[in-house]
């Protein structure tokens, strides 16, 4: 486990070397979608072994989806806000998209 740990930290490292901070951070999300999608798999799995939670979970499952929607609007926003096109449009698309955000999360 420490072994692959390690990997993960060079691989980064290596990301970050190479293309940039935004590419360590699209890695890191990546690995970390991949976690938490696998252990979601067996938090479902022992969830539908109890009827009660399975109820909780037919509950919770659609709130969880629209927080994830949200989430990934930010994420996109905040990506789209960090490449502007143009060499002006940095400091007035991080404006906009702080507005844009704030009517997300409210």
């Amino acid at each position: 486990m420490v072994q692959k740990a390690s990997q993960v930290a060079q691989t980064l490292v290596q990301e970050a070397q190479v293309g940039g901070p935004n590419a360590a951070l699209r890695y890191a999300c990546t690995l970390s979608k991949q976690f938490v999608f696998s252990q979601l798999a067996l938090v479902m799995y022992e969830v539908n072994r109890w009827p009660p939670l399975h109820a909780v979970a037919q509950m919770a499952v659609p709130t969880a989806a629209h927080l994830a929607e949200n989430y990934n609007k930010v994420f996109q926003q905040a990506e789209a806000a960090a490449t502007p096109t143009k060499e002006g449009d940095a400091a007035t698309s991080i404006e906009s998209e702080s507005d844009e955000v704030q009517e997300v999360v409210t």
